[in-house]
């Protein structure tokens, strides 16, 4: 029986081993695709260039006096103040406003940030999940108010000064 196996085990390992012997072998390089036919470059079209325009002179809209929030589109119409936040940076990190003066956080990257006020007083903001997506707070006490983005750690001051 032992004979047997054996003779069995053998005869498999040589069929293994010479399976592969009666294969063709594979050229070194194989040839490429052939080149395309050439083909002639288009013609060039006349483009007339665009007439000059004088661009238009941009007027904040007048806000209504019932009106709740000020239209923020023209920013320094209407006192707002805007810090770009960048992955590891402030466009701005320290700022000195006048009472009233409400300041814009906007996310220039596709990560998330956060903005905490921590001193005087403790102001969570909203998330800013993704680029452009923004966050705002008016200051309308006078003082020192340290901040911190809350992902990255980054710190900011904002003094407001009494307006007068």
């Amino acid at each position: 029986m032992k004979t047997l196996v054996f003779a069995l085990a053998l005869s498999l390992m040589l069929m293994v081993c010479f399976s592969g012997c009666s294969q063709e072998e594979v050229p070194e390089t194989v040839p490429g695709p052939e080149p395309l036919p050439e083909q002639p470059e288009p013609e060039p079209s006349p483009e007339t260039p665009p007439p000059e325009q004088e661009p238009e002179e941009i007027k904040p809209p007048v806000a209504e006096e019932d009106e709740a929030e000020p239209v923020t589109e023209y920013p320094s119409a209407f006192g707002e103040y805007v810090i770009d936040v960048h992955r590891y940076s402030l466009s701005e990190p320290e700022i000195t406003i006048r009472q009233g003066t409400t300041v814009r956080w906007i996310n220039r990257n596709s990560r998330r940030h956060l903005i905490v006020i921590q001193k005087p007083e403790y102001v969570k903001g909203t998330p800013m999940e993704g680029n452009g997506s923004s966050w705002n707070y008016t200051f309308d006490i006078p003082g020192e108010y340290q901040y911190v983005e809350a992902v990255f750690g980054l710190r900011g001051k904002v003094m407001v000064e009494e307006y007068t």
